[in-house]
């Protein structure tokens, strides 16, 4: 065997076993394109650098779509799907009140995570330096209600 017909061998075995470090089924196809080319080179069929690269894009190609829907029906990756819903965790959370806030507008703003939010009041304004608790999200602009003097501040 001459080097060429080497380099396609060790090329594929790399990819495959890049594809245990890179998920995706994806790399298999490709090694397996590869030591399809050595095949081809040692064989006599393929015998230069550019027609070797072709045939092992044509012919990855063709692994990849044909048989990548078919592996991954016998090896099923593992997935797990959570909902997240960002704004449940800030619910009734405290914040202060940085611009003064009415139920008319989205001019009040809060300080939150380091950041001001647009808020707007629920139902009774809520005057600069005071605090407020943090209701729901309507967009960017969070719904707040005034803090009443028995809640405990954080």
């Amino acid at each position: 065997m001459d080097a060429f017909v080497w380099f396609w061998l060790i090329l594929g075995a790399v990819l495959l076993v890049a594809e245990f470090v890179v998920p995706g089924m994806v790399l298999v196809f490709l090694g397996m394109g590869a030591w399809a080319v050595a095949a081809l080179v040692s064989g006599g069929i393929v015998d230069d650098t550019l027609p070797a690269f072709s045939a092992w894009f044509g012919i990855s190609l063709v692994f990849v779509v044909t048989l990548r829907r078919f592996a991954q029906r016998l090896f099923p990756a593992e997935t797990s799907m959570k909902q997240v819903d960002e704004d449940r965790e800030y619910e009734d959370t405290l914040v202060d009140v940085v611009t003064a806030i009415t139920a008319d507008n989205s001019d009040g703003r809060v300080r939150m995570q380091g950041t001001t939010w647009a808020a707007r009041a629920l139902d009774e304004p809520i005057a600069a330096g005071g605090r407020a608790k943090l209701l729901y999200r309507e967009n960017l602009v969070w719904i707040v209600s005034p803090v009443s003097l028995l809640e405990k501040p954080e």
